[in-house]
């Protein structure tokens, strides 16, 4: 289950805006899964709340979905 950002940051740095705050999170989450093998991509998806993405999210659901489309039959 997850936890909202106020409990890993407090409420005072998640007020100051949910970009920031999924930024601080995706950082986070690479921090905690550092330590998985080098043949694994780990990409955290943090999203806030209010809809907010991480960049880091962003260009790997775009990089994602070109993949995707790439595929013969696929639109």
């Amino acid at each position: 289950m997850g936890r909202n950002c106020g409990q890993y940051f407090g409420s005072d740095r998640a007020a100051t805006g949910v970009r920031a705050v999924a930024e601080m999170v995706a950082e986070w989450k690479l921090a905690k899964y550092s330590n998985l093998a080098s043949n694994f991509t780990f990409q955290p998806i943090a999203v806030e709340n209010l809809g907010a993405f991480s960049l880091s999210t962003l260009e790997f659901l775009s990089d994602l979905s070109h993949k995707l489309s790439s595929f013969p039959g696929e639109e």
